[in-house]
């Protein structure tokens, strides 16, 4: 769908978001055509190479000439019908027989048997590299920036957040076409249907999560570093758990659902972790902190209407669980189980070791 004016029409029309790599495009055409006939015409192995009259004969005597057996007339089997002794396999042995006197000459000598004609293989090769270059060409003519490479370890962070800005705002221009044809139809079906004051919006994120998941831990790492606040640290976790699973939509719904559910989210992990240590094993909150992944994947797998509930009905289902994970983990911990522990695992006949 068109978004851009243009220029040709004096912006009476639009041309899709393609339009401004039309010139690489063709390039691209004319190179990649130029590449496929230098594969099919020249880059294959071609060989030169002397040939004898095939001189075969079988047990009735009858002699192979021009390929055919006279006088039986039947297809020579040795030469299949060529006529021709070739060297055709690696099982071939080609013997060139000996001087029958010293100081004859031998006209032909074994290297001039076969001779393999060099393949353009340099020609072939920056063709190749000709074709490889008009990827980065295209999508950079269309995002501003070419999105098929990542800023690396040199670049600045303002140059980094420069390359991610110009593509994403090439991408946000894109989604003015599906708004405009969305409130377009919207607007149809009301006139048609007589519905009065209806106000139609459709919003496109300005986010879409361009950076690398590598980008993203050394991102993380750094704020590490740097001692930047856990709500910092979280988001950027976010978004390598967003890159992780950009397939499967349901999960990171549910994910960024329970986020909000996570006890102690908005201290530091080592104030965390001592408060996680003092609480008791029947706190929920500690079996909710400990559990996190596997609550979450239960709700997942179990509850398909957990998106639909409001707030306080998602927070009893997390609740639930939490409090059953708690439960378990107090009677794993309790007295009887330690007990009935070591009555299983230690042996009454053992006597105690003594120095």
């Amino acid at each position: 769908m068109g978004y851009l004016h243009d220029k040709k029409t004096e912006k009476s029309t639009y041309v899709s978001f393609w339009d401004s790599a039309t010139e690489e495009y063709k390039q691209l055409v004319n190179r990649g055509s130029e590449y496929d006939l230098s594969l099919t015409l020249h880059a294959f192995l071609q060989k030169v190479q002397y040939y004898t009259p095939c001189d075969y004969q079988d047990e009735s005597h009858s002699i192979c000439q021009g390929g055919i057996l006279h006088p039986s007339g039947h297809t020579c089997p040795s030469c299949s019908g060529s006529g021709k002794k070739v060297h055709t396999s690696s099982q071939d042995v080609i013997e060139v027989q000996l001087p029958s006197e010293d100081g004859e000459n031998i006209s032909i000598s074994p290297k001039d048997f076969v001779f393999y004609v060099d393949v353009p293989f340099d020609i072939v090769k920056q063709q190749k590299e000709d074709v490889s270059q008009y990827t980065p060409k295209i999508t950079e003519a269309v995002f501003g920036v070419d999105i098929s490479h990542q800023q690396g370890a040199m670049a600045t962070a303002t140059q980094i957040q420069n390359y991610y800005d110009t593509a994403q705002d090439a991408m946000f221009e894109f989604t003015k076409s599906p708004q405009r044809l969305f409130t377009f139809t919207v607007d149809i079906m009301a006139q048609s249907l007589e519905v009065q004051d209806l106000e139609t919006k459709l919003l496109y994120t300005n986010e879409y999560d361009l950076e690398s998941e590598e980008y993203l831990m050394q991102l993380l790492k750094l704020a590490k570093e740097a001692g930047a606040s856990p709500e910092v640290i979280e988001n950027i976790n976010k978004r390598i758990v967003v890159k992780q699973n950009r397939t499967d939509s349901s999960y990171m719904t549910i994910y960024n659902i329970m986020r909000k559910f996570e006890p102690f989210s908005n201290i530091t992990p080592d104030l965390k972790a001592n408060i996680v240590l003092q609480l008791p094993d029947s706190s929920p909150q500690k079996a909710l902190l400990l559990n996190f992944k596997e609550i979450t994947e239960d709700i997942v797998a179990n509850e398909p209407a957990f998106l639909l509930l409001d707030y306080n009905q998602q927070k009893d289902i997390i609740k639930a669980k939490a409090q059953a994970f708690a439960e378990m983990a107090t009677v794993q911990n309790s007295v009887r189980e330690i007990r009935g522990f070591n009555i299983t695992d230690f042996d009454e006949t053992d006597e105690p070791e003594t120095e």
